[in-house]
């Protein structure tokens, strides 16, 4: 090797090697350790429920309410109605809420926190794995990184979501299918967990399945079983839960895919991939699928296969953080684009090129991605979300254990931190209020108001108008960032 070549070597795997350390410091420092909202608190109140032994759980407050169908405003943020009446169910499926009780049982509360960036670095080493086995050493060091600095993928390794987890267990599957002799046991067992994650991702392990070079037909079948077997559990389970093994957490089948959407999402996505990830990014994958076919066509298949269910997707999503339902198949994609990459700088008469283009290609896709992250202050979501705990600490600390908080984007997170029941305050019926706070009262409980000041709060007065109801006492307990916790009690006279 010239003297220009072992500089040119030095020079890109230096570069790799800071951008990757860079990478995860970034990770590591801001990494989410609250949980809050819908999908975190959903993620971790199943997590928990797991933990006790139990699938469903009894809500004894919804036999107090004192209105029709009370289950609803008895559920918390990332729960649902179960198919038994007084029960709620976990809103998300299984395989994520498995791997955080593990965590909790081990790690205790921080454990479930470390799933996504654990799995994020495992994701990376598994890209790099598979690309130099399939590609030379400098598409696999590019490959990594590329996955690496992706903002859709530092942005969901920063939090307690299923979107690296998914993306690890299919990747992890088609690094133990697309090799000489194909792992059928232990690709059908990633797929599988892949499924439990993100049940769509059914579709990705046919393809999977369809594109590997079977040794034998046993393996074929061994891998079919497992999936196909995983599935029926699924199924199962869902008619345990929701009383329909056709209805799931987030509603039917007909509520959530729609051909009518198809066209809007196209769109989205489209320039949203183009515009995050780079513009380039077509053009990348189709010189990379020319120079290695097979693994264009397999990448391609399985990133197809992640994405159909996500567009014709009926839920709107116009933010960019949609690319997390593609998450699962981009690293595959990027393989293909790191030998586009590669191929571009390798003309025959000048092979070390190769090296200098991926070094710049790997500095200006790292340096495109920071820069959107913090525009988009990614980096901040850390700090935003210790709001959770902290009201959540607050409201332990402060309240009867009788107390009950009228909530909405705390409700699942006080039932986490605090061990409160809640009601959800835009569940609540017009009018209910002050029948429901008297119910309450009457069982026993203690009820606050805890809602965010700005439009949660406002909402909630312009319907029920609480302050200025002659019935009700409202008595100022605190504030929480930006959360008031408001006493009420039915006056006397008025009970």
């Amino acid at each position: 090797m010239s003297a220009r070549a072992r500089a040119a070597t030095a020079c890109f795997w230096l570069t790799i090697a800071v951008i990757l350390m860079i990478d995860l410091r970034l990770v590591i420092a801001h990494v989410v350790t609250a949980c809050g909202g819908l999908d975190s608190a959903g993620y971790v109140g199943s997590a928990r429920l797991l933990l006790s032994g139990h699938l469903t759980q009894y809500e004894p407050i919804a036999r107090v309410l004192p209105f029709p169908n009370p289950t609803p405003a008895a559920t918390p943020l990332g729960f649902v109605p179960a198919g038994q009446p007084y029960f709620i169910s976990p809103r998300f499926p299984p395989g994520l809420p498995l791997l955080m009780a593990i965590t909790l049982a081990v790690g205790g509360r921080l454990g479930p926190f470390v799933i996504a960036p654990a799995l994020a670095i495992a994701t990376v080493c598994l890209v790099f794995r598979f690309a130099r086995r399939t590609a030379d050493p400098v598409t696999a060091g590019l490959a990594a990184a590329i996955t690496a600095v992706t903002p859709i993928f530092v942005d969901m390794a920063l939090q307690p979501m299923s979107d690296v987890p998914a993306a690890f267990w299919v990747v992890l599957s088609a690094s133990l299918l697309w090799r000489p002799r194909p792992r059928a046991t232990a690709a059908a067992l990633a797929a599988s967990m892949a499924i439990l994650t993100r049940p769509p991702l059914l579709l990705a392990a046919l393809a999977l399945g369809a594109t590997t070079g079977w040794e034998t037909r046993r393996q074929a079948v061994t891998f079919a079983a497992i999936v196909g077997a995983t599935a029926a559990l699924f199924l199962a389970l869902q008619r345990h839960l929701y009383g329909n093994a056709l209805v799931s957490g987030y509603g039917t089948a007909g509520q959530l895919f729609a051909l009518a959407s198809l066209a809007h999402n196209v769109r989205f996505y489209g320039e949203w991939l183009l515009y995050v990830c780079t513009p380039a990014l077509p053009l990348l994958f189709a010189i990379g699928a020319i120079a290695d076919p097979r693994l264009g066509l397999r990448a391609g298949a399985v990133f197809l296969a992640v994405s159909a269910p996500y567009l014709v997707y009926a839920p709107p999503f116009e933010d960019w953080e949609i690319l997390r339902f593609l998450l699962p198949g981009l690293p595959l994609v990027f393989v293909v684009c790191a030998k586009g990459i590669v191929a571009i700088g390798r003309p025959r008469d000048r092979p070390v090129a190769a090296y200098g283009v991926a070094t710049i290609a790997a500095v200006v896709l790292a340096a495109g991605s920071y820069a959107f992250l913090q525009r988009q202050h990614v980096f901040d979501i850390g700090v935003q979300e210790q709001r959770y705990r902290l009201v959540g600490e607050w409201f332990a600390a402060h309240t009867s254990p009788h107390a009950v908080a009228i909530s909405s984007l705390h409700s699942g997170s006080l039932r986490i931190y605090a061990g409160r029941p809640t009601v959800r305050a835009e569940l609540l019926p017009d009018g209910s209020l002050v029948e429901t706070v008297s119910a309450l009262e009457r069982a026993g409980y203690v009820p606050y108001v805890a809602l965010e000041q700005g439009d949660e709060f406002e909402e909630f007065n312009r319907r029920f108008h609480p302050l200025s109801d002659a019935r009700l006492d409202i008595i100022p307990e605190g504030r929480v960032r930006g959360v008031a916790f408001l006493r009420l009690t039915i006056k006397p006279g008025n009970r």
